[in-house]
């Protein structure tokens, strides 16, 4: 089984001149999935990757043996006042990954898998459910749907003996 914590990113209104200020760490042996609904992050890291991550984007970062990286609200962004809501997943690499090389991929909203069933649209932010594969470069055994859900019938969940809910 899959070891996996994750922390959620708002809501939280920033007046002008304020915002996230994630500093420069250094984890290892993680996947990091970054997935916002509202406001944007700045991704830098080590390898010379240089992202902002808006709503419906998703930000893949397998730490491996390590990887330096900040996640802020900088630059003009940070001059208005702006809101943050998302949530951030993170999961142990399976041991065979535990040394490998770092990596992070960016993933635009257009280009995640998209499935629209029973009145409801789910997006794969990671994995494979539904006929559907998110084709990410990150070792990961899980599947991880996004969806708004709305008052009346329950969200669409993939059918497996392990399957969780963040809500």
């Amino acid at each position: 089984m899959t070891n996996q914590g994750g922390d959620r990113k708002g809501p939280v209104e920033f007046l002008t001149g304020e915002g996230t200020d994630i500093r420069s760490h250094r984890p290892i042996g993680l996947n990091m999935v970054t997935c916002l609904l509202k406001g944007q992050i700045h991704h830098r890291d080590n390898l010379g990757t240089d992202q902002w991550v808006a709503p419906g984007a998703v930000n893949l970062m397998a730490a491996g043996h390590g990887i330096t990286h900040s996640e802020r609200a900088d630059g003009a962004y940070r001059q208005r006042p702006k809101s943050l809501f998302g949530l951030q997943t993170w999961m142990a690499l399976p041991a065979s990954h535990d040394d490998a090389e770092s990596n992070f991929e960016h993933v635009a909203k257009a280009d995640l898998p998209l499935i629209e069933a029973e009145g409801k649209e789910v997006r794969f932010v990671l994995g494979e459910a539904f006929g559907e594969r998110l084709s990410a470069r990150i070792p990961a055994a899980c599947v991880m749907p996004m969806q708004c859900c709305r008052p009346g019938p329950p969200p669409l969940c993939p059918t497996s003996t392990r399957t969780g809910a963040r809500v």
